[in-house]
């Protein structure tokens, strides 16, 4: 929880429309039912992984093509080569700075 909201105050205050997600579960849902324009997915979450969250983006018809940025104290090879395999290729390793938070979001959005 102290990260979700540290990261929408960050993306917020870069004049960002923020949705923050409480969990997992909730977040498989709502990629069901709302289109994003992109999603930053931790892999450690409650209630349901980031691994299963970011195969529920890829199915859902909303948010299959809606990039997606992995922010992890866990990226590893292993990992991220897992999550290319279900089409996401942009990561962000924690901890970070707030720029480098923004730096991603902003090449992410223009490279789409």
């Amino acid at each position: 929880r102290p990260v979700r909201e540290a990261m929408g105050e960050m993306l917020e205050g870069a004049g960002y429309e923020v949705r923050m997600i409480r969990d997992g579960f909730a977040a498989a849902e709502a990629v069901r039912s709302e289109a994003f324009d992109l999603i930053t997915l931790d892999l450690n979450m409650p209630s349901l992984d980031g691994m299963t969250v970011a195969e529920a983006i890829r199915k859902s018809p909303l948010n299959a093509k809606t990039p997606v940025i992995v922010v992890s104290a866990y990226l590893s090879e292993g990992v991220m080569s897992e999550l290319r395999g279900k089409e996401i290729t942009r990561f962000l390793s924690k901890p970070f700075f707030p720029d480098e938070l923004i730096a991603e979001v902003k090449r992410t959005l223009s490279a789409e």
